[in-house]
Order: C-alpha cells, then structure tokens, then sequence
C-alpha cells in the first residue's frame, strides 16, 4: 500500500509539473468582459430558441449541464465556434460579428464552469473545452441580467 501511494503521489508530481494537466481551474482564453459581452448578445440572438437559461427547448438542445458536456467535452474551443459562427442563430447564419460570437462563446464556456483570463478569444484556440469547463451549470451567469 505504501509503494502505491509514492508512485501515486510521484504521478501526481510528474503531471502537475509537465503541465500537461489541465484542470477546470486554469483560467480560459477569453476575458470576463467577453463574458458579460457574451451574455448580452446571447439574449439577443441565442435565448429566443435556446431559452434565457441555457436549458434549450423544442429543438434547440441545453446549453450547459451534462448535456453540453458530453457532446463538446472533446472538442476544441475553436471547433465549437467554427460551428456557433456557421450555424448560429438559424436564419442568421454567419451574419454575427467575429467579436459577438467569441463573447457568446465565452458566455457559455463561463457558464459551463470555465474561469476566464487575461486573453482575449479570437475564436482561436486548440484547448479541448472539456480541459476548461466542470460540466456543471454556473447558476450565478445563467439568466443573470
């Protein structure tokens, strides 16, 4: 039992210091102020369909929760922009500002557990969301107006 705690405890040490590890607590790459940007634009474009909640309806799936989680968790940050900004909102396709759909994306990654940092999101980075977010909805941002 001893030897398998030192090679857990030696693991450990190798991960955090290779920083390979990533956890819900490295800061994203985006900025709060994309996040409050973010919120203020997905009223207006996203909420009508996907609900002020983020809890989705009809067709429109949940935007947080375990829901959002499974289907995103492995995919980039990127990925999931190139598909908001090509076929989001319906109807409207592509017709956002690069900048609103970043803060959208923001909004949600926050909203899905994601701390924002200094960077600012360019709709540009290979961080896997799952790295990012805890899978749980952030009360406190959801609906917040």
């Amino acid at each position: 039992m001893r030897l398998r705690n030192t090679h857990l405890l030696l693991a450990v040490a190798f991960l955090a210091s290779s920083g390979t590890c990533v956890s819900a607590q490295t800061p994203g790459p985006f900025t709060q102020a994309q996040i409050t940007a973010g919120h203020e634009n997905y009223i207006g474009y996203c909420s009508p369909c996907h609900g002020e909640d983020l809890a989705g309806g009809g067709d429109a799936p949940p935007l947080t929760g375990a829901f959002f989680s499974q289907d995103w968790a492995k995919y980039s940050i990127s990925q999931l922009y190139a598909f908001v900004a090509n076929a989001m909102p319906q109807g409207l396709e592509g017709e956002m500002k690069p900048e609103e759909y970043s803060g959208i994306i923001a909004y949600l990654l926050a909203a899905n557990g994601a701390k924002p940092g200094s960077a600012t999101f360019t709709g540009k980075s290979d961080i896997k969301i799952g790295a990012i977010t805890s899978g749980k909805t952030v009360q406190a941002l959801v609906g917040a107006q």
